[in-house]
């Protein structure tokens, strides 16, 4: 509409230029409102976390999984238990400065005698006061013949030791962490369509083994890469959810090169938002009482041959240390404390 034809409409209304106007806002206003409800609506269809019906549908044909050929998922009338074994003090398997275990749901699973896998509902965090919790779990119906009812025989634990936080690796045994077979399932043999949320959780654990093979595959490239020793993938906590991959070497002063050949490998490989990152390098000067270049070659080796983040003893008794500086500041103890993404190196060691 022209400014003729707005001007002849205003005057066959027989309304005033200022009522016509507050007409015209309204309505603007009224179509916005139904526009932006209209857009949200659609972008909540688009989030595996919000799409419903033929929407949720949609994304998973996108990810290769058609909804009608899916019984449903059954869930546990009683939790497992699960926690640390008796035999065990958790106090001993933390890692530095934690006081609990946490264990996100994607790091964990369970199998039976015949392997049928079992996911947990939630997250698991264990600490001093709980040592052991319930853990309701699901698995994916269309694994079992429609009139078959498992054993309760849900006695093996798999874990991803990469994204647990808390724990101490190092220390881990393998009987570490128990679970119980007390557990009742319900078994429905009737195959119908799945529900929406049914849908969602099949379709979360299918990209979240996709994303973990990739992964895995991923950081098996960049370990083939020559003098890469260690490779830590960390989940950034910015809103792309960026896997980095933290890469050690064996010597830092060719860190830029290797980690251009590492980003190749990544970009090429990866199917989400992923980069290489180097850790965070401290340089140490160590001043000994009773220097000699064995102990400070032993010293060099127990110093860099640590692991990013890992925190350093240095024995008082056989290195005698006299002073310690890190990035040129002086360091007043034995025990070394570095980030979890930092480490260190010697630029020095001298005689007192």
């Amino acid at each position: 509409m022209n400014i003729s034809e707005i001007k002849d409409l205003l005057f066959k209304s027989g309304l005033s230029t200022n009522e016509y106007t507050s007409l015209i806002i309204n309505y603007i206003q009224a179509n916005h409102d139904a526009l932006s409800q209209e857009i949200e609506d659609i972008s909540n269809n688009l989030s595996l976390d919000t799409a419903t019906g033929k929407f949720l549908d949609y994304l998973g044909l996108l990810v290769g999984n058609i909804r009608d050929r899916i019984s449903p998922i059954k869930i546990t009338n009683e939790p497992l238990m699960f926690g640390i074994s008796e035999n065990y003090n958790i106090e001993d398997f933390y890692a530095n400065g934690s006081t609990s275990i946490y264990i996100p749901k994607s790091a964990i699973y369970f199998t039976d005698d015949r392997g049928i896998k079992y996911f947990p509902l939630a997250d698991i965090i264990l600490d001093t006061y709980h040592t052991k919790v319930g853990v309701n779990i699901v698995f994916n119906g269309n694994e079992l013949d429609s009139d078959h009812i498992p054993a309760l025989s849900i006695n093996t634990i798999h874990l991803n030791f990469s994204i647990i936080n808390g724990l101490n690796t190092d220390a881990y045994v393998k009987d570490l962490f128990f679970v119980n077979n007390n557990a009742t399932i319900t078994i429905n043999s009737e195959i119908k369509k799945a529900s929406d949320e049914e849908y969602r959780f099949i379709l979360f654990k299918q990209i979240q083994s996709h994303n973990q093979i990739n992964k895995d595959y991923i950081m098996a490239q960049l370990l083939d890469v020559e003098d890469v020793v260690r490779v830590h993938p960390i989940v950034s906590l910015d809103d792309n959810n960026t896997m980095i991959f933290y890469i050690e070497t064996v010597d830092p002063r060719n860190d830029d090169v290797i980690i251009s050949i590492c980003q190749t490998i990544v970009d090429k490989y990866k199917t989400s938002n992923a980069t290489i990152a180097k850790p965070i390098y401290r340089e140490l000067d160590i001043v000994l009482e009773n220097y000699n270049d064995t102990l400070a070659d032993n010293l060099k080796l127990l110093i860099e041959n640590a692991k990013m983040g890992d925190t350093i003893v240095i024995p008082e008794d056989t290195y005698n240390l006299k002073a310690l500086y890190i990035d040129g500041r002086e360091y007043k103890s034995n025990v070394l404390k570095p980030w979890w993404n930092e480490k260190y190196l010697i630029n020095s060691i001298t005689s007192a």
